[in-house]
């Protein structure tokens, strides 16, 4: 599944912040329809995903077909459920296309709605400003434009609803989201429409990377992620236990991928200085809260410190591309010291995917196969001593214990 097929998951918890924002678009799509009826309308919805915004509400109307409306949505998959739920409407179309791409416009009728949902949030604010001062174009007289944005810090709403009106458009409402971050504004195009839109974009997805995007779920679903962790399974106890075994007592860990902390704890009751760290700045502050000591590390872009007799990452690295993965080898190699060990636990499989499971929100796995992980530790200067499989309940596990080697290929003597 793609990213944004898995992010539309939250759409199936009825609590989710995402299924509540969605509540509320609705309810401003159907008042608006109440109050244009009976006259035909037109609507455009940019980055329409698989159009729920619109399509449920006219699922539940008579007069439904007094609407036509321009769906445009370049995930395929999710253009392809927006055509089947709009089968039956005539008037409704699914463009697979980019919505910031002007020339996707260009022979579009003025619209007397634009849904702009779900977009605000993934582009720059340059690329906020400008989409706002170019929507006049896309606007009959007095259209209405319902949009979303997250007010997660730096919550740039009052900024967007100020150019919302520096560009002719008169405020209706604004609804931030109860118990999240998630915000709905309503406006109305009080001046003329503008000219056509010229050549060029209207907006660029900002291109977050699998591992931010990864992280931002952590961010925001820490407190389900904790209630989801069970007890270990008693071989990856028994594989902690290892790993103590294989480095000096009191040797100095760094474990990257903290998560809740509950193997920080364990290692260090077996007599190992443990530093817990995490790259989710909500995993470090319940570490504090918990009596731990952890770092905040981003394994992409921050220091891992040292040198470290042992670095360990249970369940962590799996989220890295294998590119990524490469890197981080290269970087825990140059962090721990010499004869030092790497202990890490990935998924057992083929390729990569997003999954929602767990957090109901998307996260990115890399599956591996022993041979190619081994080939590619390798290829990084380190010696896999021990490699382990074990079956989850949901997944196949591969486990590593690896030594740092010399740059000739020689294992370097315990």
């Amino acid at each position: 599944m793609t990213y944004w097929e898995t992010w539309h998951g939250a759409y199936a918890d009825p609590d989710s912040s995402l299924s509540r924002r969605l509540r509320v678009v609705q309810d401003q799509v159907a008042h608006w329809l109440d109050a244009t009826a009976p006259g035909p309308v037109r609507v455009v919805s940019l980055c329409a995903g698989d159009g729920r915004d619109l399509l449920e509400v006219l699922a539940g109307r008579d007069d439904a077909d007094r609407v036509t409306a321009t769906l445009v949505e370049l995930d395929p998959h999710l253009a392809g459920r927006a055509r089947d739920r709009a089968r039956g409407w005539s008037g409704v179309e699914v463009l697979t296309a980019d919505a910031g791409d002007h020339d996707v416009y260009a022979d579009l009728p003025p619209a007397d709605l634009v849904l702009l949902c779900g977009v605000l949030g993934n582009i720059s604010d340059a690329d906020v400003q400008h989409t706002i001062a170019e929507l006049p174009a896309l606007c009959a007289p007095d259209a209405r434009v319902i949009w979303t944005r997250t007010r997660r810090a730096p919550d740039i709403t009052p900024r967007v609803r100020t150019w919302f009106a520096d560009h002719g458009f008169r405020e209706v409402s604004f609804i931030p989201i109860s118990d999240s971050e998630a915000a709905v504004g309503v406006a109305d195009l009080a001046d003329d429409p503008g000219p056509a839109l010229g050549s060029g974009r209207l907006f660029t997805f900002v291109a977050a990377s699998s591992n931010a995007r990864t992280l931002a779920v952590y961010e925001r679903r820490a407190d389900r992620y904790d209630a989801t962790v069970g007890s270990a399974p008693d071989w990856h106890v028994a594989f902690l236990d290892r790993i103590a075994a294989a480095v000096p007592p009191g040797a100095a860990v760094l474990e990257l991928g903290s998560g809740t902390g509950v193997d920080a704890r364990y290692l260090a009751d077996l007599g190992l200085a443990v530093q817990p760290s995490d790259g989710a700045t909500s995993f470090v502050d319940a570490m504090r809260h918990a009596g731990l000591a952890p770092l905040h590390i981003d394994v992409l872009t921050d220091g891992l410190g040292g040198p470290w007799d042992a670095v360990v990452a249970f369940a962590m690295l799996l989220h890295l591309t294998p590119d990524e993965l490469a890197t981080v080898l290269d970087r825990i190699h140059g962090a721990v010291r010499a004869r030092g060990t790497l202990a890490l636990s990935v998924k057992e499989g083929d390729g990569s995917a997003w999954s929602d499971h767990k957090l109901g929100l998307p996260r990115f796995f890399t599956y591996w196969r022993p041979e190619p992980l081994a080939r590619l530790m390798d290829q990084h200067g380190w010696t896999v001593d021990v490699l382990e499989r074990h079956a989850g309940a949901r997944d196949d596990w591969i486990l590593v214990i690896a030594t740092r080697r010399d740059d000739d290929g020689v294992r370097l003597n315990r």
